[in-house]
């Protein structure tokens, strides 16, 4: 009779998690309310969808914060990629969604993960000019090192969208960190000048 009882008490939070993954496919247009209901009755939160997509990363896509709070309070994976490889905060990061990238973080995102371009969370918020989320990465310790597939840095991507803010922001922060770095273990200043390919 447990086995039975567990059985169908998994197969209802499937189907709730499929259910509010199918509400958050609708975007800007979900209906919040409804997304928060599911999610307080047990939802299962691991569901993706058919381009590997959670209700997290849809959520962080469309800048819903409460829903965003509710699933991370919840238990919702924070480490999921699609098929593309791009995280729930590489999303986040892209779309500017600062306070989101704040509470992933916070969780335990990883920062320097890198999709099947190369890109990581902080490439992504420059090439978009989000210099609020931009800032926030860097502070959180976010690499300034890391390259695209095609050898770019964040550093190189703000400066070819011309964010010029965006790109000295990187540049100090990767100077000033390498210096630390080089102070501690007490090797000679130096470091890498970032400079377009």
């Amino acid at each position: 009779m447990k086995h039975k009882n567990f059985n169908a008490t998994a197969s209802n939070a499937r189907q709730k998690g499929q259910k509010l993954l199918e509400e958050l496919s609708r975007n800007e247009e979900c209906n919040i309310n409804t997304c928060l209901q599911l999610i307080r009755d047990g939802a299962a939160l691991d569901i993706q969808d058919g381009d590997g997509n959670t209700a997290l990363s849809h959520a962080a896509w469309c800048g819903h914060t409460s829903i965003v709070t509710a699933l991370l309070e919840n238990n919702a994976p924070v480490h999921t990629a699609n098929e593309h490889a791009c995280t729930i905060l590489m999303l986040a990061a892209w779309r500017g969604e600062t306070d989101i990238v704040t509470r992933l973080i916070e969780k335990g995102a990883m920062l320097d993960a890198q999709d099947k371009d190369g890109w990581t969370a902080l490439i992504h918020a420059a090439s978009q000019g989000h210099g609020d989320t931009v800032l926030t990465l860097l502070q959180n310790g976010a690499s300034t090192a890391l390259t695209r597939n095609d050898s770019k840095t964040a550093w190189e991507v703000a400066e070819y969208w011309e964010y010029k803010d965006i790109a000295k922001t990187i540049h100090d922060h990767h100077v000033k960190t390498t210096f630390a770095s080089a102070a501690e273990k007490g090797t000679p200043r130096r470091h890498k000048i970032l400079r377009p390919k």
